[in-house]
C-alpha cells in the first residue's frame, strides 16, 4: 500500500511538472508573437515613408547669379551625375542578372536546392532562402563575368589602331 501511495505521489508531481512548463511554454509563445506583431507593425509604417535621396539632388543643382563664382553650380555635380550613372548602371545589371537567376531557379525542388547548395558551399535553411542565396551567388559571378568583359572592351578600344599604321604586304 505504502509503494501505491508513493507511486501516485510521483504522478501527481509530474503532472503539476508538465502543467507548470506547459503554462510556461504558452506564456513564451505568446510574447514571441507579440514581439512578431510590434515587428511586422513597424516594417508596415516603415513602408509607408517614400524613400529620398536628396544627397544626388543637392550635388547636381546649379545655382545661377549675376556675380563670376558666387554660386554653388561650379561643374563639380557633374562628376557626380557620372559616378552616379555608372553606379545606378552596376545595379540596375546586378538586379537583372538576380532576376534572371531566380527565374532559373523557381522550379527547383527541395532535393536539387539541397545539390545546389552543397556545390556552392551554402546552408540549406528553407527552400525559398536557398534559393535567393544561390542567385545571389551565382548573379555576383555573372557581374563580375561582365565587368571583366566591359573592361576589355575598354583596354580593346585604348589599342585599337588606324589602318594607315599597318603596313601592306
Amino acid at each position: 500500500m505504502e509503494a501505491l501511495r508513493k507511486a501516485y505521489k510521483d504522478a501527481l508531481r509530474d503532472k503539476e511538472m508538465t502543467a507548470k512548463e506547459m503554462d510556461f511554454m504558452k506564456d513564451r509563445m505568446a510574447r514571441m508573437g507579440a514581439t512578431r506583431v510590434r515587428i511586422r507593425a513597424r516594417k508596415a509604417s516603415a513602408r509607408k515613408t517614400t524613400p529620398r535621396d536628396l544627397k544626388g539632388s543637392f550635388e547636381t543643382v546649379e545655382v545661377e547669379s549675376n556675380g563670376e563664382g558666387a554660386g554653388r553650380g561650379n561643374g563639380k555635380g557633374t562628376a557626380r551625375k557620372e559616378t552616379n550613372a555608372a553606379q545606378d548602371q552596376g545595379v540596375e545589371k546586378m538586379a537583372k542578372f538576380r532576376d534572371i537567376r531566380l527565374k532559373g531557379l523557381r522550379q527547383a525542388k527541395k532535393a536539387d536546392m539541397e545539390k545546389t547548395c552543397e556545390d556552392e558551399g551554402i546552408s540549406y535553411i528553407k527552400l525559398e532562402q536557398a534559393k535567393a542565396d544561390v542567385a545571389e551567388i551565382r548573379a555576383n559571378r555573372d557581374f563580375d563575368a561582365w565587368l571583366k568583359e566591359a573592361d576589355q572592351a575598354a583596354e580593346d578600344q585604348d589599342y585599337a589602331t588606324s589602318t594607315e599604321d599597318v603596313p601592306d604586304e
